[in-house]
This record gives structure tokens, C-alpha cells and sequence, in this order.
């Protein structure tokens, strides 16, 4: 019995090693958002919407939809801590400014994109990218969406 546990001991130990043989895959590094990342998109937000008078919630999301950051604007109107959240959340993990979900509602009649939860194609959504690589997603939620796609889309290239 004692042979046994000794060889599934040596076993174990033979199998630990085979992962550094020439043959392991190297595992890829991804790019994240660090909080200066964070600190300068939400700058360019707040200049952006304090040019426009507008006052109202921005939230940024990691790649996977978690929130990282957000904050209501003194003034800010009910409810666009929800809005804003669904739409950094939609633009991250479609991959997509929520302006073009909403193209594709409108012109090519995809309704079940409306069936997902905590999606939105309201305007105000952008993915956000380091290296090319979408690392999160910004909402932008006032309420006036002719407000929040420009203000996102500034925001967003602040990271470029």
C-alpha cells in the first residue's frame, strides 16, 4: 500500500513538472484598466458634461461588465445610475458603442438584442480599449442622449 501512495506521490510530483516542459503554453497577458485609466476618462466626462451644462451619472465597467467606478453629479436626474450602468455594461460586453445596438433594433430588426439582460441600446454606451483590446465599457447617462454620445465618445479616446 505504502508503494503505491509512493508512486502516485512521484507521479503527482512528474506531472507538476511536465508544465514547464517546452511543449506548456505561455499564458497571454491582457491589458486592464488602471486607475489612472480610470482617473483620465472620467476627467474628460466631467469637463465634457460641464461644457454642456449637463449634469448626470457616469460608470465605467471592466471588460466583463463589473462596475469599477461610478458617480452621480449633485443635480443628477432619478434613476441614471441605472441607465448609465446598463450602458457601460452593454458597450463592454458586446464590444460595441450602444448607439450601434440601437442601429441594429432599428434597421435590421433585431429585437431579441432586447431579451438580454442588463443590455441597453440607449446612446451614451462606448467600449473602452487599451492596445486595441476592449478593457471595459463607459456609460455616460444625462437626460439627453444628444448629450451623452458625444461626451462618451470623448471620454473614451481619452485612453488613446
Amino acid at each position: 500500500m505504502n508503494k503505491m501512495v509512493f508512486a502516485a506521490a512521484i507521479a503527482a510530483l512528474g506531472g507538476g513538472l511536465a508544465l514547464h516542459s517546452p511543449q506548456a503554453k505561455a499564458a497571454t497577458m491582457q491589458p486592464v484598466l488602471d486607475d489612472a485609466d480610470v482617473a483620465k476618462v472620467v476627467q474628460v466626462a466631467k469637463q465634457a458634461l460641464a461644457e454642456r451644462h449637463a449634469k448626470g451619472c457616469i460608470v465605467i465597467t471592466d471588460a466583463d461588465g463589473m462596475t469599477i467606478f461610478f458617480q452621480r453629479m449633485a443635480g443628477a436626474y432619478t434613476n441614471c445610475n441605472a441607465a448609465a450602468t446598463v450602458k457601460a455594461k452593454s458597450a463592454a460586453q458586446f464590444q460595441l458603442p450602444t448607439d450601434d445596438l440601437y442601429a441594429q433594433l432599428d434597421k435590421q430588426n433585431q429585437l431579441h438584442i432586447l431579451a438580454v439582460p442588463d443590455m441597453s441600446p440607449l446612446p451614451g454606451g462606448m467600449p473602452l480599449k487599451v492596445n486595441g483590446v476592449v478593457v471595459g465599457g463607459l456609460g455616460i447617462s444625462t437626460p439627453d442622449g444628444n448629450v451623452d454620445t458625444p461626451v462618451v465618445k470623448l471620454a473614451a479616446a481619452a485612453l488613446h
